[in-house]
């Protein structure tokens, strides 16, 4: 008797659910990282934070390409805080909630003009793209060689900052689970 397994849920969606929860760790694990390195915050404001993140990648029609652009836009705001005194990002519930436009969601201005500057002129602000791009292959396939390759790209580059950054990351990613 030949037997047909007919599966609830298509093999393709298991493997966006699961992409879309290891994307949310990532991105989790970059912005705490980056932002708000020395923070504790407690179970509710790690909850409500997550919940926005994956709302965010919910709402993206090519996750990958939304991962890319959430990392950019993290740096771009480690660079806007530090660029002056008494700059600050409040709490990540706050800064990534979709209705706080003084948060996650006025980012996208700036990695949109980054990005008409990058077609006018080829390689501006590389080694911000190259640190999402690597750290995106880093969550996708975790290896040794992924974590070399980017290694290598950042200090190519001299963007000594964005590869501690990356350390950073990938430590949270790897061995902290909050």
């Amino acid at each position: 008797m030949n037997t047909r397994t007919i599966p609830l849920m298509p093999a393709a969606k298991l493997r966006g659910k699961t992409e879309i929860i290891e994307y949310c760790r990532g991105a989790w694990s970059f912005a705490n990282t980056v932002l708000w390195p020395e923070q504790h915050f407690d179970t509710q404001e790690l909850e409500r934070a997550k919940v926005c993140i994956q709302n965010y990648f919910d709402d993206a029609t090519d996750m990958k390409k939304a991962f890319l652009s959430f990392c950019q836009r993290i740096i771009l705001t480690h660079r806007y805080i530090t660029a002056q005194p008494g700059r600050f990002v409040p709490n990540p519930s706050i800064w990534f909630n979709g209705n706080y436009p003084q948060g996650f969601v006025g980012t996208l201005a700036w990695l949109n003009n980054i990005e008409k500057k990058r077609e006018e002129i080829p390689g501006y602000l590389q080694h911000i793209l190259t640190a999402a791009e690597q750290y995106v292959e880093y969550v996708e396939h975790p290896t040794t060689k992924a974590f070399n390759t980017c290694r290598t790209k950042l200090l190519q580059q001299n963007a000594k900052s964005l590869l501690q950054f990356y350390y950073n990351s990938i430590l949270h990613f790897n061995y902290i689970k909050y």
